[in-house]
């Protein structure tokens, strides 16, 4: 039986890759030989040449215990609840937002579109808000500690976020699906506020 390993030990280092034939493989080398550095930047230097490095908006995980970059996979979330804020955005136009509810007289030229967010500090960077077309979307017109006004809410959720507002009254002036309301927005900036 020990001729037939040495003879089947010498075929396969025949058949061995040469450079670890000649000890250059399996070989430990320390993470800061200079080597090493030099064998990683040739190795990220061509990555770059090829084109798969880019600078973008991808946030990179960070462990703080062993300051290292996670993988998606290793990332995960606590539950917790989250403080949220209710948002009224002054973006519809009147006369747009009436032919899309089919022509609802509005008693303001203007409406507001309310959100709700657990992430205020992206309000700045918004630049839209999104409906699910299979949902139902109310006009109300509301008398609120801010005044009289006209909003626009996901209807399932109007009862809740006028209550939060302390709202006195509100009329439904129209419904519609979201799918209405596809790209219903006015050209002009923002003007975000907290709706109180």
């Amino acid at each position: 039986m020990p001729r037939v390993r040495a003879r089947a030990g010498g075929r396969a280092a025949a058949r061995l890759h040469p450079a670890r034939r000649d000890g250059r493989l399996g070989r430990a080398v320390p993470d800061d030989a200079p080597r090493y550095e030099a064998e990683q930047l040739r190795a990220f230097a061509q990555i770059i040449r090829n084109g798969h490095l880019y600078k973008g908006y991808k946030p990179v995980h960070w462990c703080l215990d062993c300051r290292s970059a996670l993988a998606e996979a290793e990332v995960e979330y606590e539950e917790r609840t989250s403080p949220s804020i209710d948002v009224r955005s002054r973006r519809l136009i009147g006369a747009e937002l009436a032919r899309r509810f089919g022509g609802a007289a509005l008693p303001d030229s203007r409406a507001s579109v309310v959100i709700w967010t657990t992430t205020p500090w992206t309000l700045p960077a918004n630049q839209a808000v999104a409906v699910h077309p299979e949902f139902d979307y109310s006009l109300l017109a509301v008398e609120s500690p801010a005044g009289a006004e006209v909003l626009l809410l996901a209807t399932g959720l109007a009862a809740s976020v006028l209550t939060r507002a302390g709202v006195t009254s509100s009329r439904e002036v129209a419904r519609v699906k979201g799918a209405a309301l596809e790209v219903c927005a006015s050209a002009t900036r923002s003007t975000s506020a907290r709706f109180q």
